[in-house]
Order: structure tokens, then C-alpha cells, then sequence
């Protein structure tokens, strides 16, 4: 076994925020554009993450509803798992603010976060949200402490 001593570095935690509307156009991850709110389903990249990031923290605020009729749901992961950081579907279809699931995973391939959007009935006329996500990197030193 190796000796293990105290740490002397420290690092900040790196904040990344997207935001998103009815309307917005995104790259999905098959290559085609995709309008934010159409009836159907569409998975993209969001927040570009390093190799060895792990997510500390994280909300998902939804300022204003999809309205989409019947079901508007977000799912939270990376090409890796498509919910890893929202063990179930996200209602999309009322303003709310949720908590993104924690699960420790270190990003070693330094997968992008992506979000799997559906809306199921038709055309979302009205729809905002925001994605605030807290995150540190692997052998990553801001500062030194001295003593």
C-alpha cells in the first residue's frame, strides 16, 4: 500500500450555467437541429465537461412551463448513462426548481452533459429553463496551503 499524507492543495469548484427556451435551436447528438419545445424527443450536448470532472452540485430551474398539453420531461446524464443525474424524469411542464442526483462519478472520458428532451402531445408555445451545475477536476490545484 502507498503512504498517504495530508493534502496541501485546494481547488475552486467551476460553475457552468445553460440556459434554454421554447425556440432555441440545439445540435442533437445524431447531427440534426432540433427546435426546443417540438412534439418528440431530441437528445444534446448542454455543458461541456473535462476528463475527471464529478458533478458536486446542481439545479434545474424551470421558469416558465412547457406547455407542451399533455407531458414535457428532461432527462439529466451523458452519453455514458442518460439519467445519471436525475434518476427519474424531470416535469418540465410546471415552473419548479429540482436538485440534479449526486452519485460521486468521476468523469474519466470526459462525457458532455446532455439532456434527453420530450415533449409528447405537440408544440410547446411557452417554455425557459436554466441548468446551474457545480462540479471539481481530478488532480486540480488552485492553491497551496502552506501550514
Amino acid at each position: 500500500m502507498a503512504q498517504v499524507n495530508p493534502t496541501r492543495g485546494a481547488q475552486y469548484a467551476l460553475t457552468a450555467i445553460y440556459d434554454l427556451a421554447v425556440g432555441d435551436t440545439v445540435t442533437a447528438t445524431d447531427g440534426s437541429t432540433a427546435t426546443i419545445g417540438a412534439a418528440g424527443s431530441v437528445v444534446f450536448d448542454a455543458i461541456r465537461l473535462p476528463a475527471g470532472a464529478t458533478i458536486t452540485s446542481g439545479k434545474l430551474i424551470v421558469s416558465a412551463a412547457f406547455n407542451d398539453g399533455t407531458a414535457a420531461t428532461l432527462d439529466i446524464g451523458d452519453r455514458g448513462d442518460d439519467d445519471r443525474y436525475s434518476a427519474t424524469q424531470v416535469n418540465i411542464a410546471s415552473a419548479a426548481i429540482s436538485s440534479l442526483d449526486f452519485t460521486g462519478y468521476s468523469n474519466p472520458s470526459g462525457y458532455d452533459l446532455q439532456l434527453t428532451m420530450a415533449c409528447t402531445d405537440g408544440d410547446a408555445a411557452t417554455g425557459a429553463l436554466r441548468l446551474i451545475v457545480e462540479y471539481v477536476v481530478d488532480s486540480r490545484i488552485n492553491e497551496a496551503q502552506t501550514h
